[in-house]
């Protein structure tokens, strides 16, 4: 080792100007700068860092108001009476669920869910603009987008909607049309039958909501973003279930049976009285009919893709393209003027009318379903609109419910899962393609400039101590060059706008909207609660900026637990495995033996994430045999070496106010090494079914969230010391992973 040149590292790490050696007579001050980074290089030959050392000397309470906010929510979601080396995750986020209730029907709810409906209930109120004050309007001065993003908002909202409701009200609904085959016999169908699609427009008056299509209102971006009419394919054939597995024998007898049930609870006046030992045969033609439908959706979406694939035009063309596919096959009728008037009556105060241009997203999908209209049995076919309007919209009793969810459920492993019933307002935002505009609105509202220079700092604390990881790992002298000039390009934008320039190290980059690097898609939403790694930036959109994640007035500790624990995260991507192999001048970044090295390392992490899996996976009594795991080791490394890096990060600033650090008064008896772990844990807050958490473990590049806090800091043996765990408790495993 070169002696000088450590000594030097050493000093730039401690922060003290750089002095020659040449000097023969030191002063005090020599002599005692001397002394201090002779220690600390001590530390060093250890393996360590100066503040790796430092003791808490005093804490102070914060007596800022976010304090006492953010020191009780902590102290809520705590659990107590979980010993917090077992699981630390229940031990910080036992009781989050208790006071953040899930929405109904949630399988998934979390931090980070909350935080996308806090945000877009804050655009909410933008887009509404209930107050009209004329202060406000004078304050606001609201750009044209902005006031389009409004309007094309206001439309969506006028689409009918119903809520669930119980099976004695629905009733009165069903009553209102005789034509239900299921419940007639022959003589009656005859007498009742009418066009199937009469049938779906009447729903779509009703509910918003058709048996064969989902409809978005959006801007159009070639005509000043007036609003459109987009037409696409539904989300599921089935109503309420989104499935991603074949059926299984028991499970279609299962679904028959909900939908058996369902159709008892209403069963009309004029119900045949043999209904009941028809509808089993009925019912399987419908689900014979919906596994079609599924398949023409799934290959829609492929389709999708080339944009060849999507008509615009006039409503009079749409039903021209109709009518050539048809064949004059009754069957396959749709009237798309009346169709669409069943959605929506007028836009911009203009009546919808055949020369009204509107937006059909797939052909492929039109035609597949015409040709699957034309050769399936129009009895068949209202039994699935009749059915899909109960589904959606009938309020289901435990009975119904519980064999529903059978349903969905083979072997213990999940096939699929129940759809979640969404407002209107929350349609209209999310499926919003304004997503620059309403992300500059909140912003304009939400982020102030304070955040925004406070989080780009922590950005910075946190690149600075990865620099020094790089430094003191086991990366040859040129690999850590090229790895900290990495680092060194890789910047923050708090945030990010998907359509504005950014200046970058190598020139400009500009994020549009669903375009990043070179030939890479990933779609960005600035309303998600997200980070994203966007070589040579770390995207922190505006959504993320808030509790739990960052609070402007809190103690460094906890925004380096919360958000500096992100961006660590963010900047470790840096030496993910395809990075680290790409060539730069016709030579690899990495050479082969370092590569080698790195495998190595990975290995642990792959190793411990299928050990937390099979032990999760094996408490829902089933079989690994029985099912294959997606390998989630890039994202795990990540998690890791990122807390690490905040966790050092958050110590050398303990190092550098002399051991002192603000705490929440709410957590007056935990230690500053506590405070941040529980920051740590609390990003992560939430509960997940069984059915959901498996599913991604089987095909998540992430983990669950119990697995991104316990995993991850029983890597730590600075966890450990925090909390006082003794060797082979839970969170402290003999065995650790680490990159370096």
């Amino acid at each position: 080792m070169n002696f000088l040149s450590h000594f030097e590292r050493v000093a730039k790490q401690a922060n003290i100007r750089k002095f020659s050696l040449k000097r023969r007579t030191p002063s005090k001050t020599m002599r005692h700068c001397v002394a201090t980074i002779a220690f600390q290089l001590v530390l060093h030959l250890a393996n360590g860092f100066q503040w790796d050392m430092v003791e808490e000397r005093r804490r102070t309470m914060c007596q800022e108001p976010e304090c006492y906010e953010r020191g009780k929510i902590y102290y809520q979601n705590r659990d107590k009476n979980v010993n917090p080396c077992e699981n630390f995750f229940e031990y910080a986020c036992g009781n989050w669920q208790k006071h953040n209730p899930p929405p109904k029907d949630a399988e998934e709810w979390n931090v980070y869910y909350s935080m996308e409906q806090k945000s877009a209930a804050r655009l909410r109120v933008l887009l509404e603009d209930k107050d009209s004050s004329k202060e406000k309007k004078a304050k606001s001065k609201s750009s044209a987008n902005e006031m389009q993003a409004s309007e094309v908002y206001k439309n969506c909202m006028d689409i009918p909607e119903m809520k669930r409701m119980p099976a004695k009200d629905m009733k009165f609904k069903v009553e209102r049309i005789a034509y239900w085959p299921v419940y007639l016999d022959e003589k009656q169908e005859k007498k009742f039958k009418i066009p199937t699609y009469l049938l779906d427009n009447h729903y779509v008056r009703q509910t918003g909501e058709s048996a064969f299509f989902d409809i978005d209102v959006v801007a159009d971006p070639e005509q000043n973003n007036q609003t459109l009419l987009k037409i696409k394919p539904m989300m599921s054939a089935y109503g309420i279930l989104l499935r991603y597995a074949p059926w299984t024998v028991p499970e279609k007898w299962n679904y028959v049976d909900f939908m058996t049930e369902m159709l008892r609870s209403v069963v009309p006046s004029f119900a045949s009285k043999s209904w009941l030992n028809r509808a089993k045969s009925e019912l399987s033609e419908v689900i014979q009919f919906r596994e079609k439908l599924e398949k023409i959706i799934d290959q829609s979406v492929v389709s999708e893709s080339n944009a060849r694939s999507s008509l615009k035009g006039r409503i009079a063309d749409i039903q021209a393209n109709h009518d050539k596919h048809m064949n004059m096959v009754k069957e396959a009728e749709i009237k798309w003027l009346d169709f669409i008037r069943s959605f929506y009556n007028d836009i911009h105060g203009q009546k919808i009318k055949e020369d009204t241009v509107v937006k059909l997203s797939s052909r492929r999908y039109l035609h597949d379903l015409i040709y699957l209209l034309k050769v399936t049995p129009g009895d068949v076919v209202a039994n699935h609109i009749h059915l899909y309007f109960l589904e959606r919209h009938l309020e289901y009793d435990s009975t119904i419910e519980t064999v529903l969810k059978k349903a969905i459920t083979s072997k213990n492993l999940p096939t699929g899962r129940m759809r979640r019933d969404v407002e209107r307002w929350e349609i209209c935002i999310f499926h919003h393609n304004m997503r620059d505009t309403l992300g500059k609105m909140y912003m304009k509202d939400q982020l102030t400039e304070n955040a925004k220079s406070n989080v780009e700092k922590l950005m910075y604390d946190v690149r600075e101590v990865i620099e020094l990881q790089v430094e003191e790992s086991w990366l040859n002298s040129a690999t850590k060059k090229d790895a900290k000039s990495a680092l060194k390009e890789t910047l923050p934008i708090i945030g990010c706008s998907t359509k504005s320039t950014y200046a970058a190290p190598n020139g400009k980059v500009t994020l549009r909207r669903e375009v990043i690097e070179k030939q890479n898609t990933i779609p960005m939403n600035p309303l998600k609660a997200e980070t994203e790694y966007i070589k040579p930036f770390i995207c922190v959109n505006a959504a993320y900026v808030q509790t739990p994640m960052y609070g402007e007035n809190l103690p460094y500790v906890i925004n380096m637990g919360s958000m500096g624990s992100s961006m660590g995260y963010e900047a470790y991507h840096t030496f993910s495995m395809e990075n680290i192999k790409k060539k730069q001048k016709s030579k690899y970044i990495w050479s082969t033996d370092l590569v080698d090295s790195y495998v190595e390392r990975a290995a642990c992490f792959s190793r411990q994430q299928y050990e937390y899996k099979k032990v999760e996976i094996e408490r829902l009594g089933i079989s690994m045999k029985d099912i294959k795991v997606s390998n989630t080791m890039q994202e795990d490394m990540a998690d890791t070496m990122g807390v690490n890096a905040a966790y050092e990060t958050y110590r050398r600033q303990l190092w550098r106010e002399n051991g002192m650090c603000q705490i929440l008064p709410q957590l007056h008896f935990m230690t500053c090494d506590q405070h941040f772990f529980l920051a740590f844990a609390n990003k992560f807050c939430g509960k997940t079914s069984p059915n959901v958490a498996l599913g991604i473990m089987m095909s998540s590049d992430q983990s669950i969230d119990e697995m991104r806090v316990n995993g991850v800091l029983s890597n730590m043996p600075e966890f450990a010391r925090a909390f006082n765990c003794k060797k082979n408790d839970a969170m402290n495993p003999l065995r650790k992973c680490k990159l370096w």
